[in-house]
């Protein structure tokens, strides 16, 4: 597989070089990552001290730099001595690094591109004693390379959704050999661990250790400044946190705001779209439904009740804020997002029936009360203003919320002992 991968890469390469090459150049931010991912402008990090161990961990983007925090964090406490590489595939996935790591990581890297030349330089640079891939972005020489050095890596936090289980048995001649190479695969889930195993991965390759952003700690980062005047320490507030929302539920959400400050009219709404390279449009959005929307990042004071969170790194503070929150990706068909984080903040949560892709956390906090799920927009208004009319149902979901994220804390030492073996 890896040798027709690489002819069929090559005989690519050698045809649409130029091309690339010059989209690459005129373009600066893609003129930055390639110096960066060729290794050509590249501060690799010295050799080892005598009896140092060196981990290299990657992310793809920032929800698996958030979800390697943990993890990052107690390498740290607990192995202060193993030096620790990061690389992050995207600019905002490297952003975010550098702000939720930078006390904590010795070296941030650039990805290698999946050149084999290009990713045997990196390795002989770094001289790895372990690689860490997180959740996803797999890269066939990275893989083969890393197995060809000797180098074990493992897999942590890995899922497989449903869709991405039919495609990977579709090409199960490419991703059969690709998931074997790594040493360990730790997933988040029983379905997870039993769809890579019916893919042929060797059972013994692979653990269930469940997802590392239980173990978020729901300390806030104490730098992070409050959306002020939005946000008035001084009087009681009452804040809906609507996270990581698409299109085709921001609507659902603007109608749902506008019934319910007619019966709470201090009600503010913070939201957060998943790209937030949409944020302006969603400022021409909320004044198509009569709101005076503002920017997170444009710090200008107004007397308004919506704010567009268009920053990185800031939602998990802002579901500290927050009365409720409802996860997005949940009332269209996108399979929801990652409801452990607004619940790690005490905030009741709310999502959609569209929670395939987390599908056993969120059946587990229904069960639990730490959660509500709703149909539709009229569910969601009407949930909503049952939440804020009712104090005892609001103080026992917050509660039972933080109950549950507190009953599964544990993942990440487990993921600790497997390092440690291994080092």
């Amino acid at each position: 597989m890896i040798i027709l991968y690489n002819i069929l890469q090559l005989s690519a390469l050698a045809i649409l070089w130029p091309f690339l090459l010059l989209y690459c150049l005129t373009i600066p931010k893609y003129r930055v990552k390639l110096g960066g991912q060729t290794g050509l402008n590249t501060s690799f990090p010295p050799a080892r001290k005598a009896g140092c161990k060196r981990v290299w961990i990657h992310a793809l983007s920032v929800g698996e730099v958030t979800s390697a925090l943990p993890l990052v964090r107690e390498i740290r406490r607990q192995m202060p001595d193993t030096e620790i590489c990061f690389s992050a595939n995207t600019t905002s996935g490297r952003k975010i690094a550098h702000r939720l790591l930078d006390d904590m990581v010795d070296y941030f890297l650039f990805s290698p591109i999946d050149v084999w030349p290009v990713v045997s330089y990196f390795q002989y640079k770094i001289k790895p004693d372990l690689y860490i891939q997180v959740e996803t972005d797999f890269w066939p020489n990275q893989l083969a390379e890393l197995k060809r050095r000797r180098i074990p890596s493992i897999l942590v936090n890995g899922r497989i959704s449903a869709k991405s289980f039919n495609s990977y048995s579709r090409f199960s001649f490419f991703f059969e050999p690709l998931f074997k190479s790594f040493h360990t695969l730790c997933m988040q889930r029983e379905t997870d661990r039993q769809r890579m195993i019916s893919l042929g991965v060797p059972p013994e390759k692979v653990l269930t250790l469940g997802n590392l952003k239980y173990d978020v700690l729901a300390e806030n980062d104490h730098s992070w400044t409050k959306p002020a005047p939005f946000i008035n320490d001084h009087q009681e507030q009452l804040i809906w946190v609507a996270g990581s929302t698409h299109s085709g539920e921001e609507e659902i959400l603007f109608t749902t705001f506008r019934q319910l400050i007619t019966r709470f009219p201090s009600l503010k709404l913070i939201l957060a779209p998943r790209n937030i390279e949409r944020a302006e449009a969603l400022v021409t959005l909320a004044a198509q439904f009569g709101f005076k929307a503002i920017l997170r990042s444009s710090g200008q004071p107004a007397s308004t009740n919506v704010l567009i969170l268009d920053t990185l790194g800031e939602l998990v503070d802002m579901y500290s804020l927050a009365v409720v929150a409802f996860v997005g990706g949940s009332l269209v068909k996108l399979g929801g997002h990652n409801p452990i984080e607004p619940a790690s903040q005490g905030a009741v949560t709310l999502f959609g029936s569209h929670m395939d892709d987390f599908s056993e956390i969120s059946a587990a906090m229904i069960s639990a009360k730490a959660a509500l799920q709703v149909k539709d927009g009229q569910e969601l208004t009407e949930c909503i203003l049952s939440l804020l009319a009712d104090d005892q149902m609001h103080k026992t979901f917050s509660s039972n919320a933080f109950t549950f994220i507190s009953s599964q804390h544990g993942v990440v030492d487990k993921h600790i002992q497997l390092i440690r073996n291994l080092l």
